[in-house]
């Protein structure tokens, strides 16, 4: 006889919160690529750019 499916819950926050977590670190090591000493601007956009793919990996964003 089957047993009926328990419900599983996602903890969201923490889903979302290690995905920013390993964009800010992919963001630094990628900023650190090419010199040991970036300016802030190329930090910034890397971390910037890291985060979103991050996050584009755990969330289905609306087409529009």
């Amino acid at each position: 006889r089957l047993q009926p499916r328990a419900e599983v819950k996602i903890n969201t926050y923490a889903v979302v919160s290690r995905a920013i977590e390993e964009g800010i670190n992919r963001g630094w090591n990628r900023a650190h690529k090419y010199t040991s000493t970036p300016d802030g601007t190329t930090i910034k956009s890397e971390i910037e750019k890291e985060v979103h793919n991050s996050l584009a990996e755990v969330i289905s964003w609306p087409d529009d």
